[in-house]
């Protein structure tokens, strides 16, 4: 990936309910794109096509009803659903959250 594709990707901004991240706030669990070029709810194909990028995933993470953060990965492969690791990054997401959570909290007290 070049350092202007990188960036480019970095600077845009969605809605919660626009792209992968909004699929996956609405889901509220990791979602999987295998084949990027197919996805008619991914925004940002030009950019991914121009750094070779074929597959994604993102997950939420979940703090009570909260989703404070997304986490996006890019693949250069094309690569299907591993159900496996969306389990883990499921738990991650929660786990995520609860250290979000704490130190939202922790803020409020200071």
């Amino acid at each position: 990936m070049t350092q202007s594709t990188c960036c480019s990707m970095e600077t845009i901004i969605l809605l919660s309910t626009e792209g992968l991240p909004g699929m996956a706030i609405r889901a509220g669990h990791p979602v999987w794109l295998a084949d990027l070029s197919r996805e008619k709810k991914f925004l940002r194909k030009q950019e991914a096509s121009k750094a070779s990028l074929n597959s994604a995933f993102a997950f939420p993470a979940i703090y009570e009803d909260h989703v404070p953060a997304i986490f996006e990965f890019f693949s250069v492969q094309m690569s299907p659903p591993d159900d496996d690791l969306l389990q883990v990054f499921s738990y991650l997401g929660t786990q995520v959250g609860q250290v979000i959570g704490r130190l939202r909290m922790q803020e409020k007290l200071v």
